[in-house]
């Protein structure tokens, strides 16, 4: 069963999460809820920051 995590708040939370084999999750550690017309943008900004490593 894949389960998705709800509200990752910090790094603790997501080293647990990950420790307990689940990988996939949301919250304010990854980013604050905003309006659909910022989703452009900030896949954009979030695509570019991931090709740059």
């Amino acid at each position: 069963m894949m389960v998705i995590a709800e509200g990752i708040e910090s790094k603790a939370d997501a080293t647990m999460l990950a420790a307990a084999a689940c990988p996939i999750g949301q919250g304010y550690l990854y980013g604050r809820p905003a309006p659909a017309s910022q989703l452009g943008p900030t896949l954009v900004a979030w695509a570019s920051a991931r090709t740059e490593r």
